[in-house]
């Protein structure tokens, strides 16, 4: 948890503003420790630990709950921060280097085009084998799609098919590399 912490200070009235009062106003967050796995404050911002695996489970089933109601462009955009959640969560298994819960510039892509960045990871690793996957179909998603109009989702259903079902491949490794005790 966070304490919040007030501070008003009274600034000088300008002759310009002819009697109105302006105040500052400071929030002054003060750190807590947390408990493992929750995140931590630092410093004033929120710096929470990085979780590729719960961020992919939880975008997955928003989701799905969104694609079963029709919600086609929210649930493409989701169904693609899914797959790129899963696939860092893979990379990371597979050697990705993390600093301070950030991956390496070179791999804070988006699932369009992190994919070649995961067969790096999949083919060093001696357990890399297992975890090919299919033909990316992500090429044609853009996280800047989440501006898009909404009719263009429902006039592209395949697409969010397409999109939904690479999500749910790269599900299906996360899955085995549970069952297979993948770091």
């Amino acid at each position: 948890m966070r304490e919040r912490k007030a501070k008003r200070e009274k600034t000088g009235t300008p002759a310009s503003t002819a009697g109105v009062r302006r105040w500052t106003i400071a929030l002054v967050f003060a750190a807590r420790p947390t408990g493992s796995g929750q995140g931590a404050m630092n410093q004033g911002t929120m710096d929470m630990d990085t979780d590729f695996l719960d961020a992919h489970r939880r975008h997955w089933e928003d989701a799905e709950l969104l694609y079963e109601t029709a919600r086609w462009a929210n649930a493409d955009h989701l169904y693609g921060i899914a797959a790129e959640c899963g696939l860092k969560r893979l990379m990371l298994a597979f050697g990705m280097p993390v600093k301070n819960g950030e991956p390496d510039h070179r791999d804070r892509r988006h699932v369009d085009e992190i994919w070649a960045r995961y067969e790096a990871y999949r083919s060093g690793h001696a357990s890399g084998a297992r975890y090919a996957l299919a033909t990316n179909v992500f090429t044609d998603w853009k996280a800047a799609q989440r501006y898009s109009h909404r009719r263009h989702f429902d006039q592209d259903r395949d697409r969010v098919q397409a999109h939904r079902a690479g999500a749910d491949g790269v599900r299906g490794l996360i899955g085995q590399a549970e069952r297979e005790g993948l770091p």
